[in-house]
């Protein structure tokens, strides 16, 4: 699973998300919260600098801020099984009940620029 479709469920920013995000598969255990904690295990992907790892964790705590409209869209979107049930009656009745309510959950929770 990508990065951002992780930080859209809200895990937690950490040291273990850091290093997964900066060296994909590589192997390493992290004993503890702290970076000291950090035994670097891969030979072919070389250890990021506690820096590095620091940097990392900012950068993706933005990008969960700025994620956090799908989020909250998604919590209030209806389920695509009602979605398609009001989709079906704007067809027969002539009506926009499906296009009024995604509107309202976009303007509720607007895209950051």
């Amino acid at each position: 699973m990508d990065i951002e479709k992780q930080l859209e469920m809200d895990v937690r920013v950490d040291i273990p998300f850091a290093l997964q995000s900066l060296r994909p598969g590589a192997q390493w255990v992290c004993r503890g919260v702290a970076f000291s904690g950090l035994e670097w295990l891969d030979q072919e992907q070389s250890q990021p600098s506690e820096q590095d790892v620091l940097d990392e964790i900012e950068r993706l705590g933005l990008l969960k801020e700025n994620l956090k409209y799908r989020r909250d869209r998604k919590a209030e979107y209806l389920t695509i099984e009602e979605q398609l049930d009001l989709l079906y009656w704007d067809g027969v009745n002539g009506t926009a009940t499906w296009a009024d309510h995604i509107a309202e959950v976009k303007a509720k929770h607007p895209k950051p620029e």
